[in-house]
């Protein structure tokens, strides 16, 4: 995609942006830009949605402090509000009025879709990474993960998306990740690595291939969930044609 730089300081040249989606926030110049081509269609401006560019900087903390499965909980995060941007009945009423700050450029409704819900997904991403930092030190038992899963229902209601069918399909987000037995205790070879100072995090270790969360893998390839953006849209829970369901675990 086109890089986002002022236009009195643009080079003579056209330069482009490697990036793992097809769109991206630029939080210096507040804009949002994708690949399109069509004349009308430049970078947007982010002015009136200040909330994107703030998710945006958390996103990018997130990532920085937890490294591969930072990126890993953005990714599924990302999934599942696709899944639920397909499903109009699972849309919430922010996306929408988020759509008429952007004037025009909200017209495309699937275009800008990424950029509508996108502070919603950095917070589920946070939430995702939560319990993944649970679940691999070991310590997610039973009442912790119920915990978990109440504190996240109540945070999707916030939003005011139906929170069953939503929890349907973060029961499969979980499936992926199931709670492990911790491992047999043993004498260490060598000694426990030390806590981290203050203010510092330990990177969260990606599940599946390390080869799978690199910098240059998309979205798509970093998730454990099928679901893309603009799928088979379907005005309700009744799965489309040919198309995924809800209770689908592939």
């Amino acid at each position: 995609m086109a890089s986002c730089a002022p236009a009195s300081k643009a080079p003579p040249w056209i330069a482009y942006l490697a990036s793992e989606a097809t769109w991206q926030v630029c939080a210096r110049h507040g804009r949002w830009l994708d690949n399109r081509r069509e004349p009308g269609t430049g970078a947007i401006a982010l002015a009136a949605l200040p909330e994107v560019i703030e998710a945006h900087r958390q996103r990018l903390l997130m990532e920085r402090r937890l490294g591969a499965g930072g990126r890993a909980a953005f990714a599924d995060a990302y999934a599942l509000l696709s899944c639920w941007w397909n499903l109009p009945s699972l849309r919430s009423p922010a996306w929408h009025t988020r759509r008429l700050a952007l004037g025009p450029a909200g017209h495309d409704h699937l275009r800008v879709a990424p950029l509508l819900f996108y502070p919603e997904a950095v917070r589920l991403a946070q939430a995702l990474a939560a319990r993944e930092r649970r679940r691999l030190r070991h310590t997610l038992a039973d009442e912790h993960d119920g915990a978990w899963l109440a504190r996240t229902a109540d945070l999707i209601d916030t939003w005011d998306i139906p929170a069953d069918p939503a929890l349907h399909t973060l029961a499969i987000w979980a499936s992926h990740h199931p709670r492990t037995s911790p491992p047999r205790k043993r004498a260490p070879a060598t000694p426990p690595p030390p806590r981290p100072a203050p203010g510092r995090h330990r990177p969260l270790p990606a599940p599946g291939t390390p080869t799978g969360h690199d910098l240059d893998t998309t979205l798509g390839e970093r998730s454990c969930l099928p679901w893309q953006l603009g799928e088979l849209h379907t005005t309700s829970l009744t799965p489309a044609t040919n198309g995924w369901t809800l209770t689908s675990r592939a």
